[in-house]
């Protein structure tokens, strides 16, 4: 009361459900990029003696405009953004109040805040560069949802690390992909549009899963057939590893979190943007032709 701080950090999150129902076990389980972000964020928040509280970011949250209640009310010192899309227009309200934001794995180019992202390009480049190099030419692509700068920054990477191998896309889907879901409806539709693909690129390992699945049941081998790749490093037991790339959502959430602290406390005054490194995963899913 003294310091008339609350000593809480809200971490807010966007609901990453594509469809209308979202009650089933896998919309309800935690997305796995998220829950290590947070798990990063809460470790560093606990052990400097303050509370994070999560805040779904849901439609009426929106229309309602709680989150400015939770400013003006001072019930929270900060807030870590993570999964920001261009249609969260909420960020120029935060912005008006002037409390302490940290963006989390994607990133506004035109709000000045901390911000906190994998360097998704890189990661991508190298994904593509390692299919090259085993030979494959006929290389489908995965849309994917471009509403984060994730997904864009991702998406740029495939198409221009094949084009610097004078290599056109041999098929880009139609379906946008971000979830096992979407990802298996994109699957099917590589099989039917472009049977003879070598190898087909999704833009996180999610999408890729469902790629695994509409394979399954299509009776087409990965990747004896065609090889498959994702990006975020997930690990799902009983499913092939996926060539892909880690995504270090932990460490997003331990730097955005003590950046924003630093900020609170007033040892920084001007924002900072860090771009962490990702690692190539060499899985099972690629061959070499």
């Amino acid at each position: 009361m003294i310091s008339k701080r609350s000593n809480t950090i809200a971490f807010m999150f966007s609901s990453s459900c594509e469809t209308s129902d979202c009650n089933d076990f896998e919309h309800s389980t935690l997305n796995p990029g998220r829950g290590a972000c947070l798990k990063g964020a809460l470790d560093v928040v606990s052990a400097q003696g303050m509370y994070l509280l999560l805040i779904s970011v849901t439609p009426e949250f929106l229309e309602k405009k709680q989150y400015l209640k939770m400013i003006r009310s001072k019930m929270i010192d900060g807030m870590l953004i993570w999964g920001w899309t261009e249609d969260d227009t909420y960020i120029h309200d935060l912005m008006g109040e002037r409390i302490p934001l940290a963006m989390l794995q994607t990133e506004a180019a035109h709000v000045d805040i901390d911000k906190v992202i994998a360097d998704d390009y890189a990661g991508m480049k190298s994904i593509v560069e390692m299919v090259v190099a085993k030979g494959h030419r006929k290389i489908s692509v995965i849309l994917p949802f471009f509403e984060g700068s994730a997904a864009v920054v991702r998406y740029k990477g495939i198409m221009d690390t094949l084009a610097e191998h004078n290599i056109k896309p041999h098929y880009i889907t139609k379906t946008k992909a971000s979830e096992p879901e979407s990802g298996y409806n994109a699957g099917l539709e590589v099989f039917e549009k472009a049977p003879d693909t070598t190898c087909i690129i999704a833009a996180n390992d999610l999408a890729a899963y469902g790629v695994i699945d509409a394979a399954k049941q299509k009776g087409v081998r990965i990747p004896q057939d065609v090889s498959l790749t994702g990006a975020d490093g997930l690990r799902q037991y009983g499913q092939l590893q996926l060539t892909s790339y880690i995504s270090p959502s932990y460490e997003i959430g331990t730097k955005g979190a003590q950046l924003l602290i630093d900020r609170i406390e007033g040892k920084r005054k001007s924002s900072e943007r860090l771009c962490l490194p990702t690692t190539l995963i060499v899985g099972d899913t690629v061959r070499e032709l």
